[in-house]
């Protein structure tokens, strides 16, 4: 006993160190490992102290074989061996790589398709926003430009209104201002000097027992029209104008011819008359007109009475011109001659004096 257990010992020792790779590397079998794994177990027990292992009858087996020479490592057969097991780590290093990778991949793909889809969602929701408040902008914008514009109408309706108004008190004023007695008015069809609209009524003043210097023509130094101014005090001229006007009539029929020089020689006839404001010239002018037309319809004579403008058939008052303004004006006919000449159209007659005025006035030269 005491001497397989020294064996024993011996063997272990021997082969101490040798891991199961190297007995492998050595050629040593499976079995043969298991064997002696389970002796030296064995041995360990008596070694320490164990119970005794029990007796076996070694006449029962064959003597264990003898100890073979393992010889040298391999260490070609190492490397192989070292080097396939490196491939399968290698190749499982990779393949989990691969999936986490992939996993990875999956994963991030996932989180990324969730925030893009949150995102889509939230950008669409904001942009359908946007959209309503530019909707919103937008018409709030067309309504302020309407309003704008509104404004712009009213603010230019106010200003022609107001326009208008000043231009009409302007017009009305200047229409109906007070007439000025004190002057009278030269006019002729073509111009003259104003030193031969002096000698037209150089002997009208000799009458008057005026010097040349106790009047004034205002008007330039040629022209068709000139103001003829008196000196003196405002009650000595208009005797002075008054005078003038009378001495212009030398009978119930008769006036006095004034006459002047044009440039061409010519002896032109020259009208004095008292100052008039534009409503007077313009019922004079209806008046003329109405006459003419009047003359043209029934063919009679028809007269001016210069007083009041009033248009007579003889000594028979037919007509006058009456409300005159500057846009307007009325003619009142006397019933009597209206019953007593019915075949007159009368509304065609006041159709010809509109026609007629609105034609002179358009033909007339401003300035």
């Amino acid at each position: 006993m005491a001497k397989r257990g020294a064996r024993t010992l011996a063997r272990t020792a021997s082969t101490a160190g040798d891991g199961p790779s190297r007995r492998l590397a050595r050629g040593v079998s499976a079995a043969e490992m298991v064997a002696v794994e389970s002796e030296r177990s064995a041995t360990d027990l008596e070694v320490e102290g164990a119970a005794p292992a029990p007796v076996v009858n070694h006449a029962e087996r064959p003597p264990p074989p003898p100890p073979r020479d393992e010889g040298p490592v391999n260490a070609d057969f190492v490397r192989a061996l070292l080097s396939d097991h490196a491939s399968r780590i290698s190749q499982q290093v990779q393949r989990m790589q691969q999936t986490i990778a992939t996993s990875l991949d999956q994963n991030l793909a996932t989180t990324l398709g969730q925030l893009d889809a949150g995102y889509q969602r939230r950008f669409a929701s904001i942009e359908g926003v946007v959209q309503e408040h530019q909707v919103q902008l937008d018409g709030i914008r067309g309504e302020l430009l309407r309003q704008s514009q509104r404004l712009a109408e009213g603010e230019a309706a106010i200003y022609r209104s107001a326009t208008q108004r000043v231009e009409q008190a302007v017009d009305d004023e200047a229409f109906n201002r007070e007439i000025d007695n004190k002057i009278l008015k030269l006019r002729t069809q073509t111009s003259v000097s104003v030193e031969a609209a002096r000698l037209a009524i150089a002997s009208t003043l000799a009458d008057m027992e005026l010097s040349a210097d106790a009047v004034s023509l205002v008007g330039g130094t040629f022209g068709k029209s000139y103001v003829l101014q008196f000196s003196g005090s405002d009650v000595v001229q208009r005797a002075r104008a008054k005078k003038f006007v009378l001495l212009q009539k030398l009978s119930n029929s008769e006036y006095r011819k004034l006459e002047a020089s044009d440039t061409s020689g010519n002896r032109i006839p020259v009208f004095v008359e008292p100052d008039k404001n534009p409503r007077m010239v313009k019922t004079e002018t209806l008046a003329r007109r109405l006459k003419k037309i009047l003359g043209q319809h029934t063919r009679s004579e028809f007269s001016v009475r210069r007083s009041d403008q009033t248009v007579f058939s003889g000594n028979t008052p037919v007509a006058r011109i009456k409300d005159v303004t500057p846009e307007s004006y009325r003619i009142e006919w006397s019933q009597e001659w209206k019953r007593e000449h019915p075949s007159v159209d009368f509304g065609r007659v006041a159709a010809e004096l509109s026609e007629a005025f609105v034609d002179r006035v358009a033909n007339t030269s401003w300035g």
